[in-house]
């Protein structure tokens, strides 16, 4: 009876991990979709501004609707990511799927396929960081990849 009630368990952790996957890829669309519009918004206000400035007349200050893209909550100094543990699951995921260590830029194409957006500076070290911050979910194996924590990878071949 366990066997089934674990089956079950991962069953439903797999739709859960999978569902978020496809909320983080609808929000990273709304969010590039929300910077598209505000990008619109920013040179419609500057055509507006320099015909006024071209045609020598000073804008009325009620007669145009100006929304100033940076004046929105929605803008963040800082990329949000998703939560690591949940990268870190999925990452989980991906290896075991594969069989193998994955290297660091393995796991992030996967993952970008997935449509899970990791963001940054140097987004492939953010998600280093991540897995290195999840240690107990994930391992690094030098010279091999990733893989599962805890567990011993598949002996590779030797060439």
């Amino acid at each position: 009876m366990s066997d089934a009630a674990l089956e079950t368990a991962r069953a439903r952790l797999k739709n859960a991990i999978d569902e978020i996957a496809k909320l983080e890829a609808d929000a990273e669309t709304i969010r590039n979709r929300q910077a598209q519009i505000r990008a619109e918004i920013d040179k419609l206000n500057s055509f507006i501004a320099i015909w006024y400035e071209m045609a020598g007349q000073q804008p009325p200050e009620s007669a145009e609707l100006r929304v100033n893209s940076v004046d929105t909550d929605a803008r963040r100094s800082r990329p949000r990511n998703p939560d690591r543990t949940y990268v870190a699951n999925m990452a989980v995921s991906i290896i075991r799927d594969a069989g193998r260590p994955l290297s660091r830029r393995e796991l992030f194409d996967q993952l970008s396929q997935q449509g899970i957006s990791i963001q940054g500076k140097d987004p492939e070290m953010v998600l280093s960081t991540m897995l290195w911050r999840e240690k107990n979910i994930i391992q690094r194996i030098p010279s091999e990849g990733y893989w599962p924590a805890g567990e011993t990878p598949p002996r590779s071949p030797i060439s």
